[in-house]
């Protein structure tokens, strides 16, 4: 009977620990929706993930994974989304 919710705990715990890829997005309004960025992106993004203190990883094509639980909030994927495309941003908090 305890074998059921802690294999439950369990693969909960697995998959909000899990790392996906980044996915840039925008606000057009009412929805969400990807978009297409430069090959600077990336680079751009960590130092925005770096700043904001985020755990993430880099994968074999060196693009940005973030933890799953990350990934499922699309107001914050948007905000580091936003900011890894703002100059002004970027030049203003550059890494130590």
């Amino acid at each position: 009977m305890i074998l059921i919710p802690l294999l439950t705990i369990l693969s909960f715990l697995l998959w909000r620990n899990s790392y996906v890829e980044f996915k840039p997005i925008t606000f057009n309004g009412e929805h969400y929706i990807p978009i297409t960025v430069d090959s600077n992106f990336h680079q751009h993004l960590k130092q925005v993930l770096k700043y904001y203190h985020v755990r993430f990883k880099e994968n074999s094509e060196e693009k940005v994974l973030i933890r799953q639980s990350l990934f499922n909030n699309e107001e914050m994927i948007l905000n580091y989304t936003l900011r890894a495309i703002d100059t002004t941003w970027l030049r203003s908090h550059l890494p130590d």
